[in-house]
């Protein structure tokens, strides 16, 4: 199993992910529904869809290499890949738009504590915790599914 190729999947397909989210978080912003919290609950769908095909992407090609570590790293990966990519999008547009900085702190709750950066922090929190949960849920999908490596000792023999 080469590394590399789990950091570059991880790496392409994280930026894939932001890319999607930055497609929505764009649209949302363009009808008016950047502030409905219930709408921004599509961003987790958008997460944990992307972290588990991911790692069933990886599973299907590499079966006799798969292990729970190795989707485990692969669904993190992806998850920090966008958690830092998107954060930095947001950041950059907050930065760059006084007037929806303005109407963060008007409309969100406890708004008028936030600033640019902490927009940006708290958005990276969010989709790394949530990748890390993503990935976890996944693996307990495919863990199932993980062949048995018999490592010859008698321990798992049946």
């Amino acid at each position: 199993m080469d590394t590399r190729y789990i950091e570059k999947k991880a790496f392409t397909n994280g930026l894939f992910i932001t890319a999607l989210l930055i497609v929505y978080f764009l649209i949302m912003k363009s009808v008016g529904l950047i502030h409905q919290y219930e709408l921004r609950g599509f961003n987790a769908v958008i997460m944990f869809t992307g972290v588990f095909l991911t790692i069933r992407a990886y599973r299907k090609h590499h079966d006799h290499d798969f292990s729970y570590l190795k989707g485990m790293s692969l669904g993190v990966l992806t998850s920090l890949t966008t958690a830092i990519s998107f954060s930095a999008f947001v950041l950059i547009f907050v930065l760059s738009s006084p007037n929806f900085m303005e109407m963060i702190r008007q409309n969100e709750p406890h708004g008028i504590y936030l600033n640019e950066y902490g927009i940006g922090i708290v958005i990276f929190i969010e989709a790394a915790a949530s990748g890390f949960i993503f990935s976890f849920l996944s693996m307990q999908w495919f863990k199932d599914r993980v062949p048995v490596k018999h490592s010859g000792t008698g321990y798992l023999s049946s």
